[in-house]
């Protein structure tokens, strides 16, 4: 696995490596474009213009990032009808909107305003995206799109675990190890003795939630790619005690099943990675993301692609 890094710093890094990449999702699949705009009150800032409708759901999107989407803190001046949720914020008013996502070391926020321009069309970035390799897969949540190999990247428990509230990044403590494993003990939740409750992160951002309920008496689960898909939990373990977990399989934005093992076999135990990924497969080339006049377009070699995975001639 790769160094680990928190959710704060894989967002700080996008931000100087790929400037003019950041946007805002609706929905979990049009992605609206940012662009740099002039520095205020010592704030980095992207605008996009978005149209939203109520009922929806919107994301900060990285797209220079494999499409990372997080949540940060909403600028109080905001406009009414935008409420934060977790990763996401919940829309209740329908029109077009100004979206300025304002990037300063630990301080970063999102300013909603009235728009000040007719908002365009996005790019529809759910058909086949899954993963972000470009046509591989399904949309995330629904039944795991990814199809890359999670070797390259970091997982962590995050939730109501340690005794805080909500852990929203990914801390050393709670991080499985490049074998694929996870050992420690975990604190109660504040307001439920005995018990935690955890999602895994990984080190882009994204979430991987169980589909429904998984109490205490839950062994081994499944945890996919939170992209929106409707009835997403958690994972309830018990605390105050060492617990021996392990990955029995892992792939980028799909699916990660994990399993609590005794501590033998969590000692004898290193996972297979297997070479799941389309770039693993097709004579090792890797895909990266450009746009060309407004549009999306999928690089491989000396093969185009669109956003829905479609070569162009």
């Amino acid at each position: 696995m790769k160094k680990i890094f928190t959710l704060f710093a894989a967002v700080m890094m996008a931000a100087t490596m790929f400037a003019g990449e950041f946007g805002i999702l609706v929905n979990g699949k049009t992605y609206f474009a940012g662009e740099s705009v002039d520095p205020f009150e010592g704030f980095d800032q992207f605008l996009a213009h978005v149209p939203v409708v109520a009922g929806d759901y919107v994301q900060l999107c990285d797209a220079g990032n494999d499409y990372a989407t997080w949540a940060v803190d909403l600028n109080t001046a905001s406009v009414e009808g935008f409420t934060r949720n977790g990763d996401k914020y919940n829309v209740t008013v329908s029109g077009c909107f100004d979206f300025y996502i304002k990037i300063k070391l630990g301080q970063d926020q999102l300013y909603i305003g009235p728009g000040s321009v007719d908002c365009g069309a996005g790019v529809d970035i759910s058909g086949g995206q899954g993963g972000g390799q470009g046509g591989e897969g399904g949309q995330g949540g629904e039944g795991g799109g990814g199809s890359e190999s999670g070797k390259d990247y970091n997982f962590a428990f995050i939730g109501s675990i340690g005794g805080d509230w909500n852990v929203t990044e990914i801390k050393d403590e709670y991080t499985f190890d490049e074998r694929g494993r996870w050992t420690g003990t975990l604190a109660a939740h504040p307001q439920k003795p005995g018990a935690a409750y955890v999602v895994i992160a990984d080190h882009i951002g994204n979430q991987y939630k169980t589909k429904g309920w998984q109490g205490e008496d839950a062994q081994k689960v499944t945890l996919y790619w939170a992209n929106g898909f409707e009835d997403s939990n958690v994972w309830q373990l018990p605390t105050e005690q060492t617990l021996y977990i392990i990955m029995r399989s892992c792939t980028f934005k799909g699916e990660i099943e994990v399993e609590r093992v005794d501590k033998a076999t969590y000692d004898a135990y290193t996972i297979d990675w297997g070479t799941q990924g389309v770039e693993e497969t097709v004579a090792g080339e890797k895909a990266h993301k450009v746009f060309v006049d407004g549009q999306l377009r999928i690089i491989r070699g000396d093969k185009v692609f669109d956003a829905t995975g479609r070569e162009i001639k």
